[in-house]
């Protein structure tokens, strides 16, 4: 019977019985323990299972590194004591080009920034935008 449980050779009745090898199995003879695969995340109650995948693709990554810019530009935004309604020029350097080529559009919306800028500086920077009259 051990063999058929490690092996996954058993039925599942419901209400925590199982059957392996011929034999059924009350809830107190036997301890449930559900895990998924690597790259995956499985929980279950009321006798339902679900699984996800937590895999990382690229774009997933790349996302992240624009979520991560976006929080950096707005917390300077705050150190340099801008105001809300404040827009900018944002200068990136040419490492994040990829973000602003994919996602410019987003991280704008997101800083209010009426440009980007991607030169060979080593930081961001921002620059109150000159006002539009």
């Amino acid at each position: 019977m051990q063999q058929a449980l490690q092996s996954g050779a058993f039925e599942e009745l419901g209400d925590g019985r199982f059957r392996a090898a011929g034999h059924d199995l009350e809830p107190d003879e036997v301890i449930v323990e559900r895990g998924g695969r690597e790259g995956w995340s499985v929980a279950a109650a009321d006798g339902v299972t679900v699984a996800l995948d937590t895999t990382l693709d690229d774009e997933l990554l790349l996302e992240g590194r624009v979520y991560d810019l976006i929080r950096r530009v707005n917390t300077m935004r705050k150190d340099e004591g801008l105001e809300l309604t404040d827009r900018i020029v944002l200068t990136v350097p040419a490492t994040e080009s990829e973000l602003v080529e994919q996602h410019g559009d987003w991280i704008k919306d997101e800083v209010l920034a009426v440009e980007i800028r991607v030169d060979g500086a080593s930081e961001i920077a921002i620059a109150k935008a000159p006002n539009r009259e």
